[in-house]
Order: C-alpha cells, then sequence, then structure tokens
C-alpha cells in the first residue's frame, strides 16, 4: 500500500510539474479544463472519506498509528488540489486574454 501510495504522488507531483511549464505555452480550452479542474476539486475532497470508509479506520487512528500513509494520502489530496488550481488559473488568464485580443481588433 505505500508503495501504491508512493508512486500515486509521484505521478501526480510530475504532472502538477508539467503543467506548470505548459501553461503559458497552451491555449486551455475553457469548456475542457474547467470540469476538469472542478472534478481535481471534488476528487481531493473525496479521498480522505473515501479511504477511512474503505479501511473502517477513523483518520484518526490512521494518522496515530500509520502517519507514513497519512502523509502520503495528504500529499495525493494536495496534489489534486493544486492541479485543480492550476488549470482553473491557466483557463481563466488565457481565457482573458483572449477576450482582450478580441476586444482590441474590435
Amino acid at each position: 500500500m505505500i508503495w501504491g501510495l508512493a508512486g500515486t504522488l509521484f505521478i501526480l507531483l510530475a504532472i502538477l510539474i508539467w503543467l506548470l511549464l505548459r501553461m503559458k505555452k497552451r491555449n486551455l480550452k475553457l469548456y475542457l479544463t474547467l470540469p476538469l479542474s472542478l472534478v481535481l476539486f471534488a476528487m481531493s475532497a473525496g479521498i480522505i472519506p473515501l479511504f477511512t470508509r474503505l479501511t473502517s479506520s477513523p483518520w484518526n487512528s490512521i494518522r496515530l498509528f500509520a502517519p507514513d500513509i497519512a502523509y502520503m494520502t495528504l500529499g495525493i489530496v494536495a496534489s489534486l488540489a493544486w492541479m485543480g488550481l492550476v488549470l482553473m488559473y491557466g483557463t481563466l488568464v488565457n481565457r482573458r486574454k483572449h477576450l482582450e485580443s478580441v476586444t482590441r481588433r474590435a
């Protein structure tokens, strides 16, 4: 379980870094990235309740007896939330630039 969480966290952090590096070069589409960012936020909000339900253990017990798993789970939650923020920010900035260029032409 620890290796799975560590691998998931590593992959999510790699995707987050890739998104940060590629955000200025890409023309993000509002109709694709805005729902995706909302899904990422919902996933980040639902991971800990889902994890506690699947393991049948309260979160306080997981934090006390398996702090490594708790920290990796919190890292995954934070990574998903940051990915949602980066996508939403990039989408809104690109949308604003597009609207400014359209109004300058008119």
